[in-house]
């Protein structure tokens, strides 16, 4: 009956949202006709794999990176954000069929089927579109959520709706979360059969990982990664840090490059001299003055804006000391194990509900620190700068703690191949 009543609910909203749809039709044409379901057929009979926005492609490059050999083929990616279906192919590589999700109503998810003719579904993370998973229910597809999670601020909006989505959802959907809190979840919202694997993203690449960690040296180096708007008191903690022995560089990456020009002019205000990356001869003298220059001999310090896509991993491969973004505003907090997992300590804010497993495997390792606000960097960063040992000290721990949290996508595609789940037995992809 509530799905019943969701199908209602949501023919009549695309009723209403018809002028929207239209409008956007004519804007994007080859966009909308995907998200209708009206994909180009791809090949027939492969697995189907669900990662809405960038973040889950991350996650899906892992498992299939820790699938190898057994990559079963061929494989369809679908999307939900228009810079995951940008950059999807380009991340997973040439051979994956990438196209955008349709959306969650009977026609649309009925004429995606009938030409993707996908044989089983593997949903990366959070996404339980009721219609969706209803028809493939009874298409007789097999589905899986791996890597699933119900963050602390998801949880929250839910609220009273929790119910409803119990009554809606495919209560016979085998969940792999990414912790206890997740799995615990889920079983609330009704799913029978989960079990606890981790996060498929914490995946370690210890050949690449040593080898950049030889790239340090010279004054210290602090990366500010995926800062967001709202947390420009670090630019400010960090801005009298650098413009004292030993000199750190700092580069800032905000978590949305198109905010680039914001974020030299915060950079400039908080007593900056800030460069951007993607002028090449700005970042030249950049590189020059930071290795070269003494910084006490120029009227502000340098300070370099990271605005162009995926930099930010080589830049934490160099640094001596990395402060993660989204922790300091309640939003809960960006990739704290990139950083760790290259042997680099980690400062973050208080708001890390979404990568709480790390903040608290770093925490309890000692590689890294959780600040209860931005103006509690400088005590905190200063025993690290002024003392190398304790930096190295803490680095090693960092990775420590990232070794704890790695294999998830081993175990979650080793899950994936047992009976019950999507490429078991009873939907074998070989």
């Amino acid at each position: 009956m509530i799905l019943l009543l969701y199908r209602l609910l949501t023919g009549l909203l695309a009723v209403i949202g018809a002028p929207l749809l239209i409008w956007r039709g004519w804007k994007h044409p080859a966009e909308m006709a995907e998200r209708f379901g009206r994909i180009a057929p791809p090949p027939a009979g492969g697995v189907w794999f669900h990662a809405a926005s960038l973040g889950e492609v991350e996650a899906l490059r892992s498992l299939l990176a820790a699938a190898g050999a057994a990559r079963p083929t061929p494989v369809l990616v679908t999307v939900t954000s228009t810079s995951a279906r940008r950059r999807a192919a380009e991340r997973l590589g040439p051979a994956i069929e990438v196209r955008f999700a349709p959306l969650d109503l009977d026609l649309c998810v009925r004429t995606f089927l009938r030409r993707a003719q996908p044989r089983a579904l593997v949903i990366l993370e959070t996404e339980l579109w009721p219609v969706t998973l209803d028809l493939c229910r009874r298409a007789g597809l097999p589905r899986t959520l791996v890597s699933g999670r119900l963050s602390d601020r998801n949880w929250r909006r839910l609220g009273l709706w929790r119910s409803a989505l119990r009554a809606c959802l495919d209560p016979a959907l085998p969940v792999s979360a990414q912790s206890p809190r997740d799995a615990a979840r889920f079983r609330a919202l009704g799913f029978h059969t989960v079990v606890m694997d981790g996060n498929v993203k914490y995946r370690l690449d210890p050949e690449t990982s040593s080898e950049l960690r030889g790239a340090r040296g010279g004054r210290p180096l602090i990366v500010v990664g995926s800062l967001r708007r709202g947390e420009e008191a670090v630019l400010s903690a960090l801005a009298g840090i650098a413009g004292r022995p030993p000199f750190p560089r700092v580069v800032l990456a905000p978590r949305h490059l198109h905010e680039g020009d914001l974020w030299v002019a915060r950079a400039t205000a908080a007593g900056f001299r800030p460069e951007r990356r993607s002028d090449a001869a700005a970042y030249a003298g950049w590189e020059t003055r930071s290795e070269f220059e003494p910084e006490s001999q120029v009227s502000a310090p340098d300070l370099l804006v990271l605005d162009l896509h995926g930099e930010l991993r080589a830049w934490y491969s160099r640094a001596d000391i990395a402060i993660v973004g989204g922790t300091f505003v309640p939003i809960g907090g960006h990739s704290l194990f990139e950083p760790a997992a290259l042997g680099v300590p980690v400062l973050f804010g208080p708001y890390e509900g979404n990568v709480r497993d790390v903040a608290d495997c770093l925490l309890a390792r000692g590689g890294g620190v959780r600040l209860a606000s931005a103006e509690a960097i400088p005590e905190a960063i200063t025993p690290w700068l002024s003392d190398p040992l304790a930096r190295e000290t803490a680095g090693a721990a960092a990775r420590a703690a990232a070794d704890d949290l790695g294999g998830a996508a081993e175990r979650a595609w080793r899950r994936l191949a047992e009976s019950g789940w999507a490429l078991g037995p009873k939907g074998r992809a070989e």
